[in-house]
């Protein structure tokens, strides 16, 4: 390890601590989706259960699965005597919520894998200013030996931080990807749900979305003048 540490120069110790940030975040943030992950729900199984039971049959259905987004339809039935504005609003606070904590430490990844490269890079700078600078003091015939030895440890620096940077890298994103896919479902169970309680769903929850529009559609016409 000292050998190692010796190799890396001066940036060692910052991309030991790059690479303990990296993985401390990446193992967080892989046990939070771990944690919360619970098969998926679709809207046609919640749609049918509300027009069966009503709102009590799905936050049943949840908390039999403990589904961690049952806390949103919760505040549906809390909030459903109130006007459609303010669910909307009050589920929406609630949605972005959820979204904070699908992305929560992602920007530590995204530093970790912009800085490790460059200081790898500095590393290989400085480097081969000290392998130059022990060329031009060398006196006698120059052996190939002493300028690869001198190479082989500027350049070790820059592949450490690669090494570094590209699981950070890749981890951000599949993350931001996870979490994205997982709050925009949510959001549709939410939002055919919240039409279901203003009576804009077809009685077959199997229609789906579309069901949903043809419904309003069909409404919106026969209030037409």
């Amino acid at each position: 390890m000292n050998a190692w540490l010796d190799t890396l120069g001066v940036v060692a110790w910052p991309l030991v601590v790059c690479s303990v940030i990296g993985l401390a975040v990446l193992l967080e943030r892989l046990w939070f989706f771990v944690r919360t992950w619970r098969m998926p729900v679709t809207a046609a199984a919640l749609v049918g259960r509300f027009e069966s039971d009503g709102m009590a049959s799905i936050e049943e259905y949840l908390l039999r699965r403990r589904h961690p987004w049952r806390q949103g339809f919760r505040l549906l039935i809390e909030h459903r005597s109130h006007s459609s504005a303010l669910r909307e609003q009050v589920v929406g606070l609630w949605v972005a919520e959820q979204r904070l904590s699908h992305m929560a430490n992602l920007r530590w990844l995204t530093i970790v894998a912009v800085i490790s490269p460059l200081l790898g890079l500095l590393g290989t700078v400085l480097g081969m200013i000290d392998a130059f600078a022990a060329l031009v003091a060398h006196s006698g015939p120059v052996q190939p030996a002493v300028l690869a030895d001198g190479l082989q440890q500027a350049m070790f620096t820059t592949a450490v931080g690669l090494i570094i940077a590209v699981p950070a890298l890749a981890a951000a994103h599949v993350f931001r990807l996870w979490g994205e896919a997982r709050v925009g479902h949510l959001q549709l169970l939410l939002n055919h749900v919240h039409l279901a309680f203003d009576g804009a769903v077809s009685r077959s929850p199997k229609t789906g979305i579309a069901g949903t529009v043809a419904t309003v559609a069909r409404d919106t016409a026969a209030v037409s003048p």
